[in-house]
Protein backbone atom coordinates (compact mmCIF):
# COMPACT_ATOMS: atom_id res chain seq x y z
CA UNK A 1 0.00 0.00 0.00
CA UNK A 2 1.41 3.39 -0.69
CA UNK A 3 0.70 5.80 2.57
CA UNK A 4 0.67 9.43 2.62
CA UNK A 5 0.23 10.23 -1.29
CA UNK A 6 -2.97 10.68 -3.08
CA UNK A 7 -2.71 8.07 -5.79
CA UNK A 8 -5.83 5.86 -5.59
CA UNK A 9 -8.50 6.66 -7.93
CA UNK A 10 -11.64 4.98 -7.66
CA UNK A 11 -14.40 4.06 -10.34
CA UNK A 12 -16.39 7.56 -9.83
CA UNK A 13 -12.81 8.97 -10.41
CA UNK A 14 -12.13 10.34 -6.79
CA UNK A 15 -8.53 10.54 -6.11
CA UNK A 16 -7.90 9.94 -2.78
CA UNK A 17 -4.76 8.95 -0.21
CA UNK A 18 -4.58 6.31 2.55
CA UNK A 19 -3.36 8.05 5.96
CA UNK A 20 -4.66 4.70 8.10
CA UNK A 21 -5.89 1.18 7.25
CA UNK A 22 -6.36 -0.95 10.58
CA UNK A 23 -9.09 -3.60 10.66
CA UNK A 24 -9.55 -7.24 12.11
CA UNK A 25 -9.68 -10.69 10.61
CA UNK A 26 -11.34 -13.58 12.10
CA UNK A 27 -12.68 -16.81 12.48
CA UNK A 28 -10.79 -18.59 9.23
CA UNK A 29 -11.86 -21.22 7.38
CA UNK A 30 -9.87 -22.97 5.12
CA UNK A 31 -12.09 -25.27 2.64
CA UNK A 32 -10.19 -27.96 0.44
CA UNK A 33 -9.09 -31.86 1.00
CA UNK A 34 -10.25 -30.26 4.52
CA UNK A 35 -11.76 -28.28 6.35
CA UNK A 36 -10.18 -25.86 9.46
CA UNK A 37 -11.32 -23.23 11.01
CA UNK A 38 -8.85 -20.61 12.99
CA UNK A 39 -11.08 -19.53 16.37
CA UNK A 40 -8.57 -16.38 16.71
CA UNK A 41 -8.79 -12.36 16.11
CA UNK A 42 -5.75 -10.95 14.29
CA UNK A 43 -4.99 -6.77 14.24
CA UNK A 44 -4.02 -5.85 11.22
CA UNK A 45 -2.09 -2.40 10.18
CA UNK A 46 -0.07 -2.72 6.86
CA UNK A 47 1.36 1.43 8.17
CA UNK A 48 3.36 -0.49 10.76
CA UNK A 49 4.21 -3.82 9.11
CA UNK A 50 1.84 -5.90 10.51
CA UNK A 51 0.07 -7.53 8.06
CA UNK A 52 1.42 -11.15 8.43
CA UNK A 53 -0.07 -13.73 10.86
CA UNK A 54 1.05 -17.66 11.54
CA UNK A 55 -1.93 -20.29 11.32
CA UNK A 56 -1.05 -23.45 12.73
CA UNK A 57 -2.17 -26.92 12.49
CA UNK A 58 -3.49 -27.07 8.90
CA UNK A 59 -2.13 -30.06 7.18
CA UNK A 60 -1.07 -29.92 3.33
CA UNK A 61 -3.54 -30.85 0.55
CA UNK A 62 -5.47 -28.40 -1.94
CA UNK A 63 -7.65 -25.57 -0.99
CA UNK A 64 -10.89 -24.71 -2.72
CA UNK A 65 -11.78 -21.85 -0.24
CA UNK A 66 -10.41 -19.12 2.42
CA UNK A 67 -13.43 -17.64 4.36
CA UNK A 68 -12.82 -14.77 6.95
CA UNK A 69 -14.37 -11.98 8.55
CA UNK A 70 -13.17 -8.68 8.71
CA UNK A 71 -13.88 -7.38 12.03
CA UNK A 72 -15.35 -9.64 14.98
CA UNK A 73 -18.14 -11.87 15.39
CA UNK A 74 -20.98 -11.10 17.64
CA UNK A 75 -20.23 -13.72 20.79
CA UNK A 76 -16.81 -11.84 20.51
CA UNK A 77 -17.44 -8.38 20.07
CA UNK A 78 -18.08 -6.38 23.02
CA UNK A 79 -16.36 -4.09 24.95
CA UNK A 80 -12.63 -5.74 26.91
CA UNK A 81 -13.57 -9.21 24.99
CA UNK A 82 -9.64 -8.63 23.15
CA UNK A 83 -6.58 -8.40 25.17
CA UNK A 84 -5.79 -4.68 26.54
CA UNK A 85 -3.28 -3.76 23.87
CA UNK A 86 -2.86 -0.64 22.56
CA UNK A 87 -3.72 -2.02 19.21
CA UNK A 88 -7.27 -2.91 20.69
CA UNK A 89 -7.93 0.06 23.28
CA UNK A 90 -7.64 2.13 19.93
CA UNK A 91 -10.05 0.45 17.79
CA UNK A 92 -13.08 0.52 20.97
CA UNK A 93 -16.30 1.23 19.55
CA UNK A 94 -17.55 3.80 21.93
CA UNK A 95 -19.75 2.22 24.84
CA UNK A 96 -23.03 4.76 24.33
CA UNK A 97 -23.00 3.48 20.10
CA UNK A 98 -22.74 -0.29 21.39
CA UNK A 99 -19.45 -0.72 22.77
CA UNK A 100 -17.13 -3.77 21.22
CA UNK A 101 -14.68 -2.92 18.33
CA UNK A 102 -13.95 -0.86 15.67
CA UNK A 103 -13.86 -3.90 12.72
CA UNK A 104 -12.08 -1.65 9.84
CA UNK A 105 -10.98 1.70 10.19
CA UNK A 106 -9.86 3.75 6.68
CA UNK A 107 -9.20 6.99 6.93
CA UNK A 108 -7.63 9.73 4.56
CA UNK A 109 -7.81 12.65 1.79
CA UNK A 110 -9.16 12.83 -1.67
CA UNK A 111 -9.16 15.70 -4.06
CA UNK A 112 -12.66 17.78 -4.37
CA UNK A 113 -11.96 20.39 -6.58
CA UNK A 114 -8.52 20.21 -6.68
CA UNK A 115 -8.64 20.63 -2.94
CA UNK A 116 -8.02 18.00 -0.11
CA UNK A 117 -10.69 16.57 2.35
CA UNK A 118 -10.72 14.26 4.64
CA UNK A 119 -12.77 10.67 4.90
CA UNK A 120 -13.13 8.42 7.40
CA UNK A 121 -14.54 4.80 7.12
CA UNK A 122 -15.34 3.31 10.30
CA UNK A 123 -17.20 0.09 10.64
CA UNK A 124 -18.21 -1.62 13.21
CA UNK A 125 -21.70 -2.58 15.28
CA UNK A 126 -22.25 -6.63 15.57
CA UNK A 127 -25.00 -5.90 12.70
CA UNK A 128 -22.56 -5.44 10.07
CA UNK A 129 -20.99 -8.44 10.21
CA UNK A 130 -18.23 -8.71 6.56
CA UNK A 131 -17.79 -12.01 5.78
CA UNK A 132 -15.41 -12.37 3.19
CA UNK A 133 -14.90 -15.75 0.90
CA UNK A 134 -12.20 -16.39 -1.44
CA UNK A 135 -12.76 -18.98 -4.09
CA UNK A 136 -9.30 -20.42 -4.81
CA UNK A 137 -6.99 -23.12 -5.87
CA UNK A 138 -3.57 -23.64 -3.57
CA UNK A 139 -2.13 -26.63 -3.19
CA UNK A 140 -0.17 -26.90 0.11
CA UNK A 141 2.60 -29.44 0.41
CA UNK A 142 4.45 -30.32 3.60
CA UNK A 143 6.52 -27.50 4.00
CA UNK A 144 5.88 -24.11 5.30
CA UNK A 145 3.41 -22.49 2.76
CA UNK A 146 2.50 -18.89 2.27
CA UNK A 147 -0.71 -17.81 1.10
CA UNK A 148 -0.85 -14.09 -0.23
CA UNK A 149 -4.12 -11.75 0.34
CA UNK A 150 -4.25 -8.86 -1.58
CA UNK A 151 -6.50 -6.53 -0.59
CA UNK A 152 -8.02 -3.98 -4.17
CA UNK A 153 -8.52 -0.69 -1.97
CA UNK A 154 -10.73 0.68 -4.97
CA UNK A 155 -12.74 -2.55 -4.57
CA UNK A 156 -14.30 -0.60 -1.32
CA UNK A 157 -15.81 2.14 -3.70
CA UNK A 158 -16.63 0.03 -6.54
CA UNK A 159 -18.54 -3.35 -6.36
CA UNK A 160 -21.33 -4.03 -6.34
CA UNK A 161 -22.11 -0.53 -4.93
CA UNK A 162 -20.01 3.05 -6.50
CA UNK A 163 -19.23 5.04 -3.18
CA UNK A 164 -18.47 8.52 -5.12
CA UNK A 165 -17.16 10.85 -1.97
CA UNK A 166 -18.34 13.59 -3.46
CA UNK A 167 -22.30 12.98 -3.37
CA UNK A 168 -21.85 10.48 -0.18
CA UNK A 169 -21.03 11.52 3.03
CA UNK A 170 -17.50 11.09 4.33
CA UNK A 171 -17.44 9.53 7.83
CA UNK A 172 -19.45 6.61 7.91
CA UNK A 173 -19.56 5.86 11.40
CA UNK A 174 -23.03 5.75 13.27
CA UNK A 175 -24.76 5.26 9.90
CA UNK A 176 -25.62 2.12 9.26
CA UNK A 177 -26.55 2.35 5.90
CA UNK A 178 -23.54 3.83 4.76
CA UNK A 179 -21.57 1.11 6.60
CA UNK A 180 -23.51 -1.32 4.79
CA UNK A 181 -22.57 -0.33 1.71
CA UNK A 182 -19.12 -0.89 2.43
CA UNK A 183 -19.47 -4.05 4.01
CA UNK A 184 -21.18 -5.42 0.78
CA UNK A 185 -18.57 -4.15 -1.47
CA UNK A 186 -15.91 -5.76 0.98
CA UNK A 187 -16.67 -8.91 -0.69
CA UNK A 188 -14.27 -8.37 -3.64
CA UNK A 189 -11.65 -6.47 -1.90
CA UNK A 190 -9.40 -9.48 -1.20
CA UNK A 191 -8.06 -11.26 -3.99
CA UNK A 192 -5.32 -14.37 -3.46
CA UNK A 193 -1.84 -14.01 -4.91
CA UNK A 194 0.04 -16.86 -6.20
Amino acid sequence: MIFDTVFYTTKSYDTLSIKRLQYYISDIKITGDYTAFIDSTFFIDPKKNKNTFTVQGISFGRIFSIEFLIGIRSAKNYTGALPNTTENINMAWPDAMGGGYHFLKMEGHYKKESVLQGYAFHIGTSIIQIPVQIPCSIRLDNFDKTINLEMKLEEWFTNPYTYNLSDKNTSTMGSDSLMNILAQNAQTVFTVIQ
